[in-house]
């Protein structure tokens, strides 16, 4: 007990050393959060708004921002006034992502006042999705996602990793599996190593069925009919009729992916595994589930929280796909167009800032923001309504919002924008970019 105490209180210090929370940081306008190192040379990024500017531009949470533009943020006075002061079209930022440097910039929106001034089309599309509150329709039963950390390692020290391949029934498929894997840690910024790598990557999957059988149901109702008695007249008589439903064997497939990161150099002198990272993926469905086909969706999500992991066990997330232009809407009149971000589909095609949008692909859209996420706007939108279990669900009508919609073709077609620009009607045709939104829920 004394033990666990301990090692508890060292790593609340250890945090408390190691990072300072900053207070008058403009996080809203910029999409993200951050904490400044206790010795100055970088800063933590601590969260990233999903759909903002910041998440379009590539930063993850976890991030270590050591450059400012020119300037190294060790040799500024104050990196937090100096972020909130800059100017430019873009945030031009240097970080570190576990064994790389990383260029990333985030395109700035001068006349903002506040996050809450504009929204960007990825949060438009979530709270088309969602609302104001999570749904449990989002996903439903069918998949479970768990993620831990070892929060004692310093991740930035792991550069290199190889596989443990363990699978003895299906070594091929589990070298294709690995292949995906790898590609995904790449991008990351690790490099694979058959020689003393720094992490060895343990992988189990397991795919199955069972069968469900619902016995047959015998269904008796009762209805009131008017017959006719001499001497009484018409009379209510009850009518009882039965039926039987046939029974039926429902198969349900089951797929479950689960890694685990393990630090190479501890291994032979660990009394235990030396696991500093694992996540898991289950999901259930009446459909066929192949690991092959699924594996690519799985890593995203399960290690869009590598090697910061800050939801254990959500509850619920969103993974869809979007259509994006890089329009951004004012939100008191979302009709308007209250910027356009730099080098984007909709800037290269000509919308500008101020903008009225009366039509998109032949549909108007509301004005009005509190009737996209509150279901009230009936028409030309995305309509959200009760169904009779009482669960939200999103049907879609033919909306102006449709090219936000999740977006699952190969080839994403051009949408038609008919705006008003100083009483002149315009056309344009924008062909969007698919990207991906992924957040995480504890509700």
């Amino acid at each position: 007990m004394k033990k666990i105490l301990s090692t508890t209180l060292l790593i609340t210090l250890s945090t408390i050393l190691c990072f300072s929370q900053t207070s008058n940081f403009k996080e809203a306008l910029w999409g993200f959060t951050i904490q400044t190192s206790s010795d100055s040379q970088f800063l933590k990024v601590t969260n990233i708004v999903p759909g903002s500017l910041a998440n379009l531009s590539g930063l993850r949470i976890g991030d270590r921002i050591y450059q400012i533009a020119d300037k190294k943020v060790s040799e500024i006075t104050d990196p937090i006034i100096n972020l909130n002061e800059y100017s430019g079209p873009y945030l031009k930022l240097k970080i570190n992502r576990l064994a790389k440097f990383i260029d990333i910039d985030i395109p700035l929106i001068q006349s903002v006042n506040s996050f809450d001034d504009y929204l960007t089309e990825g949060i438009l599309y979530e709270k088309l999705e969602t609302g104001d509150k999570m749904p449990n329709w989002i996903v439903g039963d069918n998949k479970i996602l768990s993620l831990l950390s070892d929060n004692t390692k310093d991740f930035f020290k792991y550069k290199t990793y190889d596989f443990e391949y363990s699978s003895q029934d299906e070594p091929l498929l589990e070298k294709k599996v690995f292949e995906e894997l790898g590609k995904q840690l790449n991008e990351l910024g690790l490099s694979r190593s058959l020689k003393d790598p720094d992490l060895l990557i343990l992988m189990k999957f397991f795919s199955g069925n069972k069968e469900k059988y619902t016995p047959p149901q015998q269904i008796i109702t009762t209805r009131i009919e008017k017959s006719y008695n001499w001497y009484w007249g018409y009379i209510p008589v009850p009518i009882t009729e039965s039926k039987t439903i046939a029974g039926k064997t429902t198969v349900i497939y089951i797929l479950t992916l689960n890694i685990k990161f393990l630090d190479a150099n501890e291994i032979k002198t660990s009394e235990q595994p030396p696991v500093v990272w694992q996540g898991s993926m289950t999901q259930t469905s009446l459909s066929a589930l192949n690991v092959i086909d699924e594996c690519k969706d799985y890593f995203e999500v399960l290690l869009y929280q590598f090697p910061e992991v800050w939801k254990e066990i959500p509850k619920t997330y969103i993974t869809p796909y979007y259509k994006y232009t890089g329009i951004l809407y004012d939100k008191k009149d979302i009709n308007v167009v209250f910027d356009v971000i730099h080098g984007s589909p909709a800037e290269i095609a000509g919308i500008k800032k101020g903008d009225k949008i009366l039509s998109v692909d032949g549909n108007k859209i509301p004005s009005k923001y509190q009737f996209i996420i509150d279901g009230r706007y009936m028409t030309g939108i995305q309509t959200v309504y009760q169904n009779e279990s009482n669960v939200k669900y999103a049907n879609n009508v033919g909306s102006g919002f449709k090219y936000l919609l999740s977006e699952k073709e190969t080839t994403i077609q051009a949408i038609k924008f008919i705006i008003s620009r100083e009483g002149e009607k315009m056309n344009f045709i924008i062909i969007p970019i698919k990207k991906r939104l992924i957040q995480i829920y504890n509700k």
